[in-house]
């Protein structure tokens, strides 16, 4: 079956919910909130997370069928001294995903349409899941090519 790489619309809270308790369980470490925190979200929540500003809050995933093997996301931060900023988070790719460069096919797009935000001039990403991310097909080479940083 066919790989597709896409960015999530409310319509994926589901499936996106689904795909989170994946890691929160196996890998507590590897979202900002505890399995018990993402239980405790309801679908709307999700759906309100996917779609309250497309223009500078997105997810991009990967998905085998109606399955999702592999997300991330991106923000921008809202206060007024801070809105030059971004952010990628919830960077996961699962381990029997049978294509483990698509992490890296992921973390190239977020920063492409980030770079369209007019005032974004840095995007950064946490550096404690890099270790994680070299299984998955992620290193320093592409984070670089697409312009991450991480210094401030």
């Amino acid at each position: 079956m066919m790989r597709e790489i896409r960015f999530l619309t409310a319509t994926d809270a589901t499936t996106y919910w689904d795909i989170h308790l994946q890691p929160s369980d196996s890998e507590p470490d590897a979202f900002g909130s505890s399995p018990e925190e993402h239980r405790a979200l309801t679908l709307d929540q999700i759906a309100v997370r996917l779609t309250s500003d497309p223009a500078n809050n997105f997810v991009v995933d990967a998905s085998i069928g109606e399955r999702l093997i592999s997300t991330a996301g991106f923000f921008r931060n809202n206060g007024h001294k801070q809105r030059h900023k971004g952010q990628i988070w919830g960077v996961y790719v699962a381990q029997e995903a049978p294509d483990k460069g698509v992490g890296r096919k992921i973390l190239r797009m977020l920063p492409q349409r980030a770079a369209r935000i007019e005032g974004v001039e840095q995007i950064r990403l946490p550096w404690r899941p890099i270790k994680r991310l070299r299984w998955a097909g992620i290193d320093r080479l592409a984070l670089s090519r697409s312009v991450v940083s991480n210094k401030h």
